[in-house]
């Protein structure tokens, strides 16, 4: 009996109900290794909401995702490439740390994307200005 109720059989619970976890995975496969990640800006729109993700990886290059999280709950999320920086505005070694500028929880609509900062073992830290 105390086995049963450890497990939380007998305990009100049903052992055959299905579990539903909260918890939603999407997954972007890079090409090389990513060696930094950075969550930026959340952008709002009708259609959900839209986190830009930027990621570092081993061969120098920093690519931005579109992590989408629908208004409507019976869509999936979607993690998408939405652009690979340039290779002569990407790093010649591995992307170490990557830091989006701070932007208010309200950011305006026609608002640019703020800042993101880039440090890579070539000894450069870059600043990039984005557009999308």
């Amino acid at each position: 009996a105390a086995a049963a109720a450890a497990d939380g059989a007998g305990a009100g619970v049903d052992a055959s109900a299905t579990v539903v976890s909260p918890v939603q995975l999407v997954a972007y496969a890079a090409t090389e290794s990513v060696t930094a990640v950075a969550s930026g800006p959340r952008l709002a729109s009708a259609e959900g909401v839209r986190h830009i993700i930027a990621a570092g990886l081993e061969t120098g290059t920093v690519l931005l995702l579109s992590l989408m999280l629908p208004a409507a709950g019976d869509v999936s999320p979607t993690l998408t490439l939405l652009f690979t920086v340039q290779p002569n505005a990407s790093f010649v070694a591995d992307v170490t740390r990557l830091c989006w500028q701070p932007t208010p929880a309200q950011p305006a609509a026609n608002a640019p994307l703020p800042l993101l900062a880039a440090s890579s073992r070539d000894a450069f830290v870059r600043i990039y200005s984005l557009r999308l």
